[in-house]
């Protein structure tokens, strides 16, 4: 991290102290009380140039979480002490009859980049908004939403859009947009997909080469102060094994595993090897018979034969007896080879083994 932006951050913290210092006299001295006064102007400049430095800081990944939000707090818990001291002396603004204090009100600007979808940059906007706003007790909930929807755009914005604005629906937007981004296993995904989507090196550079590296220094710190609740090896493992999967398969275990936040590599490989015996069960083949080993001089008598079996799914072409066909002892004696020769030479419908139609309109599933 470039030392210049941690200097700046210094700064900012050591300017808001000194305000502090000031304000805490405030009570007991009038020339700190008039000093509070005048240097009160600086206080929103203050926070917003140390807003714009923390982000940085934390969005480098090289850092440890805990003792940069420290920082953070003692910074905030002395911005609002500030505040709420400064209220007391204010000077009072007299409101004409018939207007409303906040008729003209506009909020003071913060600086936080707005969220527009990207779940990456949920978490850095999370917590910042839960810092400087979400926690802050001098705002009320209509000002709380008004600074939401102002640092909100595109597909984040239109979550809310139709929610007046009020103290009510406040708490309500706010739990809207947390149900829909703070998605642990998606975001870890989205993670993941970055490391594993890495470009591969076409030249040894030092730019390049830092690119790379810091490609996964960064998602591999995300996934770590994600606490995540499994094993980040377990993880891996089952987003390879699911990006092998046919669609199909994959919307399968989703929905079996839909109430599971993040499901267990073990959990897919179990759903797998039933999936596995139910397809092996699927793709036996009907056995030859003596019947029909030469080609049948009578259109009519191949047409009698699909008819029965369209018409009597229980009857065994096989043995004749009742029982489907993949149930037959005499069938699963059968080479894996014989029966597909032997289920194409039927004209049978290679996925389900009926007649009538084939595997690509089969209505089996």
């Amino acid at each position: 991290m470039d030392k210049a932006v941690r200097a700046k951050r210094e700064l900012c913290v050591q300017r808001m102290s000194e305000i502090h210092a000031v304000a805490l006299k405030a009570s007991s001295d009038k020339v700190e009380r008039a000093i509070l006064l005048e240097c009160y102007v600086d206080v929103d400049r203050i926070a917003q140039d140390f807003e714009a430095m923390h982000l940085k800081i934390i969005q480098d990944g090289s850092f440890e979480f805990k003792t940069e939000d420290e920082i953070r707090a003692k910074f905030d818990k002395a911005r609002y002490q500030i505040k709420s001291i400064y209220r007391k002396y204010a000077p009072s603004t007299v409101v004409p009859r018939g207007t409303t204090p906040t008729s003209n009100f506009k909020l003071p600007k913060i600086s936080i980049p707005p969220f527009s979808k990207e779940l990456a940059l949920w978490p850095s906007f999370f917590a910042l908004f839960n810092t400087s706003i979400y926690n802050n007790s001098l705002l009320t909930n209509t000002e709380k939403f008004q600074y939401l929807i102002s640092l909100l755009s595109d597909d984040a914005l239109s979550a809310i859009s139709n929610l007046p604005l009020s103290d009510e629906n406040y708490p309500i937007a706010y739990d809207t947009l947390v149900s829909r981004y703070k998605n642990k296993r998606k975001l870890a995904s989205h993670y993941w997909n970055s490391i594993a989507g890495a470009k591969q090196l076409k030249v040894d550079s030092a730019e390049s080469l830092g690119k790379l590296l810091d490609t996964f220094n960064e998602n591999l710190r995300a996934l770590e102060l994600m606490e995540f609740p499994v094993d980040l090896k377990d993880f891996i493992l089952l987003n390879v094994l699911l990006g092998k999967l046919t669609p199909s398969l994959r919307e399968k275990f989703e929905a079996e595993h839909r109430k599971t936040e993040i499901p267990r590599f073990k959990q897919l490989v179990k759903f797998l090897n039933e999936y596995c015996r139910v397809f092996a069960s699927l793709s036996i083949e009907p056995p030859p018979k003596k019947s029909s080993d030469k080609p049948s001089k009578n259109p009519s008598a191949k047409s009698s034969t699909t008819s029965t079996f369209v018409t009597n799914e229980v009857s065994c072409l096989q043995c004749n007896q009742s029982h489907l066909l993949v149930k037959c002892p005499a069938f699963l004696k059968l080479t894996e080879k014989d029966r597909h020769a032997k289920a194409r030479q039927l004209r049978l419908c290679l996925n389900c083994l009926k007649a009538g139609h084939r595997a690509s309109s089969c209505p089996s599933q």
